[in-house]
């Protein structure tokens, strides 16, 4: 039932496009490991996770995100992540409110998450992120980061997240290789692991950049 709510969702709002002049995006990454919570996704191997994104002018987004997964036991191949949200920018923050549904190929729909993002100028290059994470099954969490521009169009970044019982951080550098395609090294640690590097290359782009239109 609350897949059927999303899909509905995803298509009442695709077929507004025309009238409000919907955007469309698409990409993927391509990454060494997917890692959530420092904790891997695919027994350490390496993720495809391409994904679709349609968005409107008034900020209300929703979209369709997947990867490959391995477990361990045989079970799951997909996950597959819906979504739909809504993003702004403020005189002094931008905002991204995001609720998550998480499905698999096999076990099927799994769990999902409300987050709450903000991210805000805090002097010439260095800049501040926040979030909160609600998981829905009444637990939560809270992260804080901080980004830095760095000579060479570099930007060296670091998050730490805590639920109150656990702890995670990432540290990391990334660089745009082109205006559509950029690369990210990090590493990632948490208080339950130990730290992982991952190296991930991105691509994004507007679908009407691919496939005309205007």
């Amino acid at each position: 039932m609350k897949r059927a709510l999303i899909l509905g969702a995803f298509a009442g709002w695709a077929g507004q496009a025309h009238s409000e002049e919907a955007q469309a995006f698409l990409g993927a990454t391509l990454t060494s490991n997917y890692l959530l919570d420092a904790l891997t996704q695919t027994d350490d191997g390496p993720a495809f996770q391409p994904y679709l994104e349609v968005e409107f002018p008034t900020g209300f987004y929703v979209g369709a995100w997947m990867s490959n997964v391995d477990f361990g036991d045989g079970t799951d191949s997909i996950e597959t992540d819906l979504y739909v949200g809504l993003r702004g920018d403020t005189a002094y923050f931008s905002y991204d409110f995001t609720l998550f549904r998480y499905y698999y190929d096999e076990t099927g729909y799994c769990c999902g998450e409300f987050v709450a993002a903000f991210e805000f100028p805090i002097y010439e290059a260095l800049s501040g992120t926040a979030a909160y994470y609600s998981y829905l099954n009444g637990t939560y969490a809270v992260s804080a980061g901080l980004g830095v521009s760095l000579p060479g169009d570099f930007e060296l970044s670091g998050i730490y997240k805590t639920d109150r019982i656990d702890d995670t951080w990432n540290v990391g550098v990334s660089r745009y290789l082109s205006e559509t395609v950029w690369a990210d090294v990090r590493y990632h640690d948490a208080s339950y692991t130990d730290g992982t590097a991952v190296v991930s290359l991105n691509w994004d782009a507007r679908w009407n950049d691919i496939f005309g239109g205007n």
